[in-house]
């Protein structure tokens, strides 16, 4: 009996690490809903209103399935930064790399205003980021 549990049990590990990314795949090519990357910011820029120097920093992001919020957090070491909410966007085209998007806010600020993810579609755009000349890092 027990060996019959855990073959079962191990039937379902398997339909479920198969099922998982048919299901991702249904919900849009590339669908990030968690994760982090580290992250090079080559000048400084404004996360949400604060300042943040030029360095490396570990950007992070959940959602509880709202793909409207996303919450994101940066951190240098084991400190919080800065954080902002985001959402998800789907690109037309697949990022090569992953990336921070820079945009200039009127106010002449370097904004962070997404993030990219390499070899998705997915992209995460914050909320209240500028729009006008826009860089990437």
């Amino acid at each position: 009996m027990n060996r019959k549990m855990l073959r079962l049990g191990s039937l379902a590990v398997l339909l479920v690490s198969v099922a998982a990314p048919v299901w991702a795949e249904s919900v849009g090519q590339g669908a990030i809903f968690s994760g982090s990357r580290e992250v090079r910011l080559s000048d400084g820029a404004v996360v949400d209103g604060k300042a943040v120097p030029a360095g490396v920093y570990h950007i992070a992001w959940a959602t509880n399935g709202d793909l409207e919020r996303v919450q994101v957090h940066l951190y240098r070491g084991s400190r919080s930064v800065a954080s902002a909410t985001g959402r998800l966007i789907e690109r037309p085209t697949i990022s090569p790399y992953d990336s921070v998007m820079i945009t200039r806010a009127r106010t002449g600020d370097r904004e962070l205003a997404e993030i990219r993810f390499a070899g998705k579609t997915s992209a995460i755009a914050l909320l209240d980021a500028g729009s006008s000349d826009a860089g990437s890092h």
